[in-house]
């Protein structure tokens, strides 16, 4: 999942089905439609397995 968070509080979400290789986790491309401004994107996974999020990473859409 890819969460978007804008600095005024503004939450947007994308999902896609992933497919694990031995070394990778591959979700293909996945795409928010954000109004412009500063955005925290986060990608996140979730499987039986285990759990895991990266750090978030700033981004200013024009």
């Amino acid at each position: 999942m890819l969460t978007a968070t804008s600095t005024d509080g503004r939450v947007l979400e994308a999902q896609a089905a992933a497919h694990a290789t031995p070394a990778a986790l591959n979700c293909g491309i996945l795409r928010i439609a954000a109004a412009p401004g500063d955005w925290s994107l986060v990608l996140s996974f979730s499987s039986s397995a285990s759990t895991g999020s990266s750090e978030p990473v700033a981004v200013r859409r024009s």
